[in-house]
């Protein structure tokens, strides 16, 4: 520390008193600095780091079921109250999920299919840029999905073959939820890809079929704290880049308590509506079918108290009734 000199004429004992006095406040400054830097790299855990390193992830308090529950008790427990159920391994024997791993099925029941693919698998400014989508048909997208980073999702059309043999449970065994079942659509990319941190408008049975997927969900109350909808065109979307949180520039985020679940090939799970969830996808194929329902636009006639008293006894009959 070095200080300024002090003129001559200043006696040798107020030298002493203001040299004193100067090596104090410096003293007290560099104290201060050390102290607010501390703060700051503290409050700055997980700065530039992916989503879910700002604060420690939640694991294990995501319900979970090693069989599907009946109808009513889905209503009533998870649908009413927006919680979010894991399904382990529900679908993994199923007819559908064999027939979708096999390229050679899929080219010949759903090649001549167009869906939008998105070509991005980064995102720099969150959901403030558009993903790059083109059209293409699915054996197209499968010709280049071993060459390329490209993500299929787009609704499979009503009444397309390889719904026959898809399972779908919950929602429509009650007559309620029955008729806010929208549409299902299919996912399917190269692996290694994320997509931008959103909310949807519609509840989603996540049906996973092949690869492995770690999803980061919470509760739709942090959503001015994931800044949804603040600075994008899209309500639905963050401008946060989840690969790097810039947490000087959006420094709510964490604030965020996440639940992490991992997925694996036959699981199912249900994603309530305006639940924040970002999705990291591994493994080549990376396959999954959602099932949306119950979006808010078509769920005001619902009874305001659940109860789920008219159950169907045939979902698959109602599902070809609806397609």
């Amino acid at each position: 520390m070095s200080f300024c000199r002090l003129p001559d004429w200043i006696s040798g004992s107020q030298k002493t008193s203001i040299t004193l006095i100067i090596f104090l406040a410096n003293a007290h400054w560099i104290a201060a600095e050390s102290n607010t830097n501390w703060h700051s790299i503290k409050y700055l855990k997980g700065h530039l780091k992916p989503i879910g390193n700002q604060r420690k992830i939640i694991r294990g308090q995501i319900a979970e079921f090693d069989a599907f529950i009946d109808g009513p008790s889905f209503y009533r427990d998870f649908w009413a109250p927006a919680r979010p159920a894991v399904f382990r391994g529900v679908i993994r024997h199923t007819k559908a999920m064999k027939q979708l791993v096999n390229a050679t099925y899929m080219r010949e029941k759903f090649g001549s299919v167009v869906g939008l693919v998105d070509r991005r698998t980064t995102w720099v400014r969150g959901g403030e840029e558009a993903p790059p989508r083109s059209a293409m048909n699915y054996s197209d997208f499968q010709d280049k999905i071993l060459k390329e980073q490209i993500y299929w999702d787009d609704e499979i059309p009503e009444g397309h073959q390889i719904l026959q043999n898809l399972f779908i449970p919950l929602p429509i065994e009650c007559e309620e939820l029955r008729r806010t079942l929208i549409y299902i659509n299919m996912m399917e990319n190269s692996g290694q890809v994320s997509y931008v941190f959103h909310r949807d408008y519609a509840d989603n049975l996540f049906h996973f079929i092949a690869g492995k997927k770690t999803w980061l969900i919470a509760n739709s109350t942090f959503k001015d704290a994931a800044y949804i909808g603040q600075k994008t065109e899209s309500p639905d979307m963050s401008p946060v880049p989840p690969d790097s949180v810039d947490l000087i520039k959006y420094p709510k985020m964490a604030e965020i308590d996440f639940h992490e679940v991992v997925l694996n090939p036959g699981d199912v799970m249900y994603i309530p509506r305006n639940w924040l969830h970002y999705v990291r996808s591994r493994g080549r194929p990376n396959i999954a079918i959602n099932i949306w329902f119950g979006s808010e636009f078509v769920t005001n006639h619902l009874p305001s108290v659940p109860d789920c008293k008219r159950q169907r006894r045939n979902p698959k009959k109602i599902l070809k009734e609806k397609l």
